[in-house]
């Protein structure tokens, strides 16, 4: 059972948002300005959800079991020097990608920023090879 608050909530709709790439939902979630790091690699948040609606144009799809998955927030003192962020959830799961009759699994951190109810950075890690294996 995952222990709830707003910001565990609003991280547990916007996976259930990507699971069913609902890009006008995803796109509610996040502030104006926000940057997604996927894999370290920054990009807008609306360059992220065009990335993953080519995934779904390529018949690329994504699962994130959240029922299993490890989700605990963190809210620090003072804001981190860097981002200036004081709210932070933590989400450790495992992603699977499928396509046609193929599919891989890998493990999947991320850490998501929060401001004022809304997703202002995240961050996502995850072995790219697993995606790059079954778009070929």
């Amino acid at each position: 059972m995952v222990d709830t608050s707003a910001n565990i909530s609003l991280v547990l709709k916007t996976f259930e948002a990507v699971n069913n790439l609902d890009s006008a939902a995803i796109r509610s979630f996040y502030t104006d300005t926000a940057t997604v790091y996927d894999n370290l690699n920054p990009m807008p948040i609306d360059k992220n959800i065009g990335m993953m609606l080519g995934f779904k144009k390529a018949g690329l799809t994504l699962q994130t079991d959240m029922s299993k998955a490890i989700i605990f927030e963190m809210i620090t003192s003072k804001p981190d020097r860097f981002y200036g962020n004081t709210n932070y959830v933590n989400v450790y799961s495992i992603a699977t990608f499928k396509k046609g009759d193929k599919s891989a699994s890998t493990s999947l951190h991320a850490v998501l920023a929060i401001q004022d109810g809304k997703i202002k950075t995240e961050w996502d890690y995850y072995d790219g090879s697993v995606v790059e294996a079954l778009m070929k």
